[in-house]
């Protein structure tokens, strides 16, 4: 909701609120089209967690990847041309950067498959419900709903997270394209060998990347984890198996 932003709202509220809008249509459509799902009842809360988990999966992919690719590309920076000839290390700067916007993409791609997977799950645990007779209990209901927040809202803020450090951990190798050339000199004013700058600064680049990577992905496989140890046991199993 761009609007919002433009008013200065922080992106994770402005996503909150476009997150609500969305359920109130949805309430407000299914309602209008079954009278019954007027209430809270416990199969609209059921299939609203499921909503919530699938679309706030995909939410965290896009942003994720869009912020990755503007943080990434760019018309005025890191050419081939400013940055090669002074170092076989500073001449692969392009493959560098690459392969660490493959890895948020990837990140992206996998969220994505990943909120897809629990979805259908959530989904075939209903139906199985259904087809053996079972009805969804309101404590069941709000149970779903809860498992689907867990879902949904985890892998939503880890994608805000990767997504605002994009900027920073992505954009790194463009502003760099005008210090391959740069080299550290001691007291005697002797100058370091080609390439070493830039072997040390992409050392410690990287595991500055990688370790913050980590510590996002942690969030979203978190939640996923929680979401898919649940739907193999305790209520949502014995409903199936019953």
């Amino acid at each position: 909701m761009s609007f919002l932003s433009d008013l200065g709202l922080p992106t994770s509220l402005t996503s909150v609120i476009g997150l609500a809008v969305g359920m109130y249509i949805f309430k407000t459509a299914s309602s209008s089209m079954d009278p019954a799902m007027a209430q809270w009842t416990p199969q609209f809360l059921a299939y609203a967690g499921d909503l919530i988990a699938l679309v706030a999966s995909q939410l965290a992919a896009a942003y994720a990847g869009v912020k990755a690719i503007e943080a990434a590309v760019k018309f005025d920076k890191a050419f081939y041309y400013n940055y090669a000839g002074y170092s076989t290390t500073g001449n692969l700067l392009g493959l560098w950067e690459l392969l660490a916007v493959v890895l948020f993409l990837t990140w992206s791609l996998g969220i994505s498959i990943a909120g897809y997977v629990e979805g259908a799950l959530l989904w075939e645990r209903y139906e199985a419900m259904e087809t053996v007779g079972q009805t969804v209990t309101i404590v069941e209901g709000y149970k779903y709903l809860a498992l689907g927040c867990v879902i949904g809202v985890g892998a939503w803020i880890s994608g805000l997270a990767l997504g605002d450090s994009a900027e920073k951990l992505l954009n790194f190798f463009n502003e760099y394209e005008q210090k391959t050339r740069d080299e550290a000199t001691d007291a005697d004013n002797n100058r370091d060998a080609d390439g070493t700058a830039i072997i040390y600064d992409l050392a410690f680049h990287f595991v500055t990347l990688l370790f913050s990577y980590t510590t996002i992905s942690a969030i979203a496989i978190g939640a996923y984890a929680f979401g898919y140890t649940y739907l193999g046991q305790g209520d949502a199993a014995d409903a199936v198996s019953n």
